[in-house]
């Protein structure tokens, strides 16, 4: 592999490299929302809009934390081990996403809950 000498450049300046450059050239980052089908060895492609017609984006805020809440409670509890004894590794990004699955973590599940923090 070769390496990208502007995403180089981006990473040392931000910690990161935004868009979707990656280190090597020619390979590229998978941008949500995308699909990517391998065996078709075709280029990635967006994929189309997803049309949510049940929750009214006039209703006030209240309503949709109240919809959506047991919606996450559910999701973390499902990926939860079976013994609630059991500790549970969380990984924190640093963004609103893991701060809220680990809260969530933290009020579900009984066990021992160990955070963990990377930075390259």
């Amino acid at each position: 592999p070769v390496l990208c000498l502007p995403a180089l450049r981006d990473y040392l300046a931000c910690a990161f490299v935004p868009g979707v450059r990656t280190l090597f050239d020619g390979v590229f980052e998978l941008r949500p929302g995308t699909d990517w089908d391998t065996d078709a060895e075709t280029a990635p492609r967006d994929r189309e809009p997803l049309v949510e017609g049940a929750w009214d984006p006039d209703a006030p805020l209240v309503e949709h934390a109240a919809r959506l809440r047991p919606l996450l409670e559910k999701a973390v509890a499902d990926r939860l081990p079976a013994d609630p004894a059991e500790p549970v590794g969380v990984y924190l990004s640093g963004g609103l996403d893991s701060s809220l699955v680990t809260a969530l973590v933290r009020r579900i599940h009984a066990g021992p809950v160990h955070t963990f923090s990377i930075h390259f």
